[in-house]
């Protein structure tokens, strides 16, 4: 794309008219540049959720995207990290894992859900051992902590992460983790039990037309 293709992009974004700004976005994919790059990347601050969500499928194959998306998740406002997160999730890349768990520990419920379905497609792609490996460097507490969030968000992938952490080698963990790993552990594993028993009351009173 040329100048003048860019600039009507441009043009086409700065319209009251979403189905105009949509299609600004969709010139935008088209161009390899990186200024189109950095114009869809600042669109994951935008405030129309269905923009935002074109410009993520956009960004999701851009190779020069990353750094500019971790920079969104060390500073955006809440909207734009959770945005940020669905870009990274359909990349399937591992070096994005550390950034993302800081997400899952947000208080932001919405924020919480993309980090977790985030983490959960790297997970399928790269391995779950991968996600694991890197939740295994945080303290203790914190570790326990983004778990616990993830078993609220997806039970299922929480079990998986915590069978895979049993599976890493202590000296793999965070300094002190031999003083602090069981006493944490305990406090997970009935956060999980919880998370599983919510989970089985509220399928009980879905299948119960009273």
């Amino acid at each position: 794309m040329g100048e003048p293709e860019l600039d009507r992009a441009l043009e086409l974004l700065s319209s009251s008219v979403l189905a105009e700004r949509c299609l600004g976005v969709d010139l935008l994919a088209t161009d390899p540049g990186a200024r189109a790059t950095e114009i869809l990347v600042s669109l994951l601050e935008e405030t129309s959720w269905y923009l935002r969500e074109r410009a993520v499928e956009a960004l999701a194959s851009r190779s020069d995207a990353l750094e500019l998306i971790l920079e969104v998740l060390r500073r955006g406002p809440w909207f734009a990290r959770a945005s940020a997160c669905d870009v990274l999730g359909r990349r399937e890349g591992k070096e994005a894992i550390v950034a993302i768990l800081e997400q899952v520990a947000d208080r932001n419920v919405s924020l919480q859900r993309s980090a977790v379905a985030a983490l959960r497609r790297i997970g399928e792609s790269a391995g779950s051992t991968s996600v694991a490996e890197r939740m295994a460097v945080l303290p203790p507490e914190h570790r326990a902590r983004v778990l616990a969030r993830i078993g609220h968000q997806e039970p299922t992938f929480a079990v998986v992460l915590d069978r895979a952490l049993a599976g890493i080698p202590l000296e793999r963990f965070a300094k002190d983790e031999a003083q602090t790993r069981r006493s944490a552990e305990v406090d997970l594993h009935e956060e999980l039990a919880l998370v599983r028993l919510r989970a089985l009351i509220a399928g009980a009173a879905h299948r119960d037309p009273t």
